[in-house]
């Protein structure tokens, strides 16, 4: 079984990313939040106990493509981690 090292990649994050979280309960938001700082744009694409989640992760894929960091981060692939 290997180690994850969550803090050391979470310090690796540019602190005017944009994070997409992949999971039902938006359980690294707080964290991230705190960790990466407030420029950083956050994205959840799914929650929990919500009735139609595809109809959810299309609206906050919507939300995110308005942004106009978004469209810049797509230009320059590199900086996706």
């Amino acid at each position: 079984m290997s180690s994850v090292f969550f803090n050391d990649a979470v310090k690796t994050i540019p602190p005017d990313s944009i994070i997409i979280e992949i999971g039902p309960h938006f359980l690294l938001q707080t964290l991230l939040r705190r960790t990466v700082g407030p420029k950083a744009l956050y994205f959840g694409l799914m929650k929990r106990n919500e009735e139609n989640n595809i109809k959810f992760f299309m609206d906050t894929l919507g939300n995110c493509k308005k942004k106009q960091k978004f469209k810049e981060l797509i230009r320059s692939k590199s900086n996706i981690i």
